[in-house]
């Protein structure tokens, strides 16, 4: 859980502490987060739901705190737009289930990155 945490969380933090003095040059700002499905809580709760089979503990925990966050950071920098994106189940070469092949999601990682240079553009979904 903590390797998880030092990379989704305060990886996250650490990232954004190293380019504040960078932020503040554009007249615009904008901060893009990854967050995932498997962050809401009421979905892993919910076993018929889509998210409702996982097992594992130490990402979903991650993603919600990326959510915390990216939230309070948001409140903190008024100046910056921070938000975070789930782009989607997404077959990477991380993504080694049977269930995460591009033929079963039919998502491969160009369409999660167009969600994520859409919102990072300020740009409707």
């Amino acid at each position: 859980m903590a390797a998880l945490s030092d990379t989704n969380v305060s990886g996250m933090v650490r990232m954004l502490h190293a380019f504040l003095p960078l932020l503040a040059r554009p007249a615009a700002p904008v901060v893009v987060n990854l967050s995932s499905g498997l962050s809401k809580t009421a979905g892993l709760a919910d076993p018929g739901g889509p998210v409702g089979f996982y097992p594992g503990i130490a990402y979903p925990a991650s993603k919600t705190a990326v959510n915390t966050v990216t939230v309070q950071y948001a409140k903190a920098f008024p100046g910056i737009t921070i938000n975070a994106v789930d782009p989607g189940y997404t077959a990477t070469s991380w993504s080694t289930t049977p269930a995460a092949t591009p033929r079963r999601t039919g998502k491969t990682p160009a369409p999660s990155a167009a969600s994520i240079r859409r919102t990072s553009s300020g740009s409707p979904r």
